[in-house]
C-alpha cells in the first residue's frame, strides 16, 4: 500500500510542530519557574527584613548579586525553548518554498527528492495532531506530514493509522 503526499510546508504550522516536538517537557518547565519564583519570594523577604533592619548601604550590592543569580536562573529556564524556536527557524529558511513529495508505505515513509526511505525502525518520536504529523528521527532529524499534503481525507486517515501502528511512542 502506497498512500502519496505532495505540497509545500506552511511555516507557522512547520515551526509549531518542531518546537512541540523539541521543547523540554512541561513538567521540568514547571518545576523550574516554580523554583524560579520561590526563589524571588525568599529574596523579597529577605529584602524586606534587611530594609526593617537598616543594614545600610553596602546592602545595594548585595541586592545587585542576587538579583544577577535570579537572572541566571531564568536564563537557565527559557533559554532552551529560545535556541529551539531559533533552530525552527533556521530551518524553516533551508526548506521555504521547496516541494516535498513522497509517498507512506507499509516499510516507511519513500522521499522523492533524494530517493531514501525512512523506515519505521528509524522513528523515535512522532508529534500527532488533527492537522499534522510530525516526525523525530533516531539521527534527531525532523520531518512533517501535515493532512494537506494528502489528496484525500481517507488517505490522510490511512497514513495516519500506518506511522499510528507502526511507531510507538506517539506524543499527542
Amino acid at each position: 500500500m502506497e498512500i502519496d503526499f505532495c505540497g509545500e510546508y506552511d511555516k507557522s504550522l512547520y515551526i509549531k510542530a518542531f518546537r512541540k516536538a523539541y521543547n523540554p517537557s512541561t513538567w521540568k518547565t514547571f518545576i523550574l519557574s516554580t523554583l524560579l519564583v520561590l526563589l524571588v519570594i525568599l529574596y523579597l523577604g529577605y529584602a524586606i527584613y534587611e530594609r526593617d533592619n537598616n543594614l545600610g548601604a553596602i546592602d545595594i550590592f548585595r541586592t545587585f548579586h542576587h538579583l544577577y543569580k535570579f537572572l541566571i536562573v531564568a536564563i537557565f529556564i527559557f533559554l532552551p525553548h529560545l535556541l529551539i524556536y531559533r533552530k525552527a527557524i533556521k530551518l524553516w529558511n533551508e526548506i521555504a518554498g521547496q516541494e516535498v513529495f513522497g509517498c507512506v508505505t507499509n516499510l516507511g515513509i519513500k522521499l522523492m527528492e533524494n530517493e531514501g526511505l525512512l523506515t519505521w525502525g528509524n522513528i523515535k518520536k512522532v508529534i500527532h495532531s488533527e492537522k499534522m504529523m510530525g516526525l523525530v528521527t533516531i539521527n534527531d532529524n525532523f520531518f512533517l506530514l501535515p493532512c494537506d499534503f494528502f489528496e484525500s481525507e481517507s488517505d490522510w486517515r490511512i497514513a495516519q493509522s500506518l506511522v499510528t501502528n507502526n511507531v510507538k511512542p506517539i506524543i499527542k
